[in-house]
C-alpha cells in the first residue's frame, strides 16, 4: 500500500538532456539553483529539510559537481563529466544519470498518486529546461535578472505555474 506522505516516498523525474547544448544545461543549473528552494517548498512540506533531498547548500558535493560538469564540458574533457551516484544520490537534483541515461534526475517532489499533480510538476520541470534553452540566454545573463527582478523571473520561467509556485512561499 502506498505510504502518503510518507518522508522516503517521492516521485523522481527524469529530464532528458541527451541533445541538449552545453549552454542549456549551463543555463538550466543556474535557474535550478536559483528555483531549488522555491521548488522544494512547492513539492510539500514533508520535503522541506528531507534527506532523500537536500538542497544544495545541505547536500554536500551535490554543487561541486555540478560545477565540475560544467567545467568538464566546456573543455571538451567528456571523460571527466562522470558524477559518483554515491556522492549525490540523496540531492533534490542529481546529475550522476547524465553520463549513463543523458537526463538530469529531480527527486524533490512528494510521494504523490494523484496523475494531474504529477503532471503539473513535469510541466514545471519542463518550463525550466524550456526557458533554459532561450536564444541568447547565459547564466550571467539569468543572474542579472535574478537580481533586478526575482519575482518576475519566476513569472518568466513558470509561466502559468508562478502564481501557484510563488503561493508555497507562504506555506
Amino acid at each position: 500500500k502506498f505510504n502518503k506522505g510518507s518522508i522516503s516516498t517521492s516521485v523522481h523525474v527524469h529530464v532528458n538532456f541527451m541533445n541538449e547544448t552545453f549552454l542549456t544545461l549551463a543555463n538550466l543549473f543556474t535557474i535550478y539553483a536559483l528555483m531549488e528552494n522555491l521548488l522544494i517548498r512547492y513539492s510539500g512540506p514533508e520535503r522541506l529539510s528531507n534527506l532523500f533531498c537536500l538542497p544544495m547548500i545541505d547536500a554536500e558535493g551535490v554543487a561541486d559537481y555540478l560545477k565540475d560538469v560544467l567545467a568538464a564540458v566546456a573543455k571538451n574533457q567528456w571523460n571527466r563529466c562522470a558524477v559518483p551516484n554515491d556522492k549525490v544520490k540523496y540531492g533534490a537534483i542529481n546529475p550522476a544519470p547524465l553520463t549513463k541515461l543523458g537526463t538530469i534526475e529531480f527527486r524533490s517532489f512528494r510521494g504523490e498518486t494523484d496523475t494531474k499533480l504529477i503532471t503539473r510538476w513535469v510541466f514545471i520541470l519542463k518550463k525550466m529546461k524550456e526557458f533554459a534553452k532561450t536564444e541568447g540566454l547565459t547564466p550571467p545573463a539569468i543572474l542579472k535578472m535574478w537580481h533586478e527582478y526575482r519575482h518576475s523571473l519566476i513569472d518568466i520561467v513558470f509561466a502559468e505555474y508562478a502564481k501557484e509556485i510563488k503561493a508555497s512561499i507562504r506555506t
